[in-house]
């Protein structure tokens, strides 16, 4: 089975002085995990760009399947792009992970129906096709699962259990 090539974003970061002095480890750790099982992945790296909205048009049409990474401080610039490739292309299935959505799904997990219906830290993220919470190391194994949208990923419990990050895979 033929495998789709994955766009992975790291969003701007605009709220920091220099979005490019702290890579994206956790992006890089996924793209790394996904090469390794055979995946055409690319990161892009929309840090300290100008018109990141203008680069996530280019992307948006190339791939079916896009994920985001994001803090809960940049979630506002991940949701902007996130919009802006939905309306390029309807069609790709959207994911999102990373400390905003890792610590969303933790909170709906102990929340009640009523609060999350309200919340406007979860009502963005329910407009993903998938929310992954929790370390992105074992992605592929959820993926392409189907059922309920939102999940909470392994643990990674011993650091010889996933491949040395390619930290060839961002600029």
């Amino acid at each position: 089975m033929k495998k789709s090539p994955i766009a992975l974003i790291n969003p701007p970061a605009p709220f920091l002085i220099e979005e490019r002095v702290f890579p994206n480890l956790g992006i890089i750790n996924v793209a790394t995990s996904l090469k390794k099982k055979g995946y055409d992945v690319k990161i892009y790296d929309l840090s300290g760009e100008k018109d990141a909205s203008q680069k996530m048009k280019e992307i948006a049409n190339e791939y079916s399947l896009i994920g985001f990474s994001s803090t809960s401080p940049q979630f506002l610039e991940t949701y902007k792009l996130f919009k802006v490739s939905k309306e390029i292309n309807a069609h790709a299935n959207y994911f999102i992970g990373g400390a905003h959505a890792s610590a969303v799904l933790s909170f709906r997990s102990r929340a009640n129906s009523e609060r999350i219906k309200k919340d406007s830290n979860i009502l963005p993220l329910e407009e993903f096709d998938y929310v992954f919470g929790g370390e992105g190391d074992f992605l592929e194994d959820q993926l392409f699962l189907s059922g309920p949208k939102w999940k909470k990923l392994d643990l990674v419990q011993r650091l010889d259990d996933i491949p040395i990050p390619d930290r060839n895979l961002i600029d």
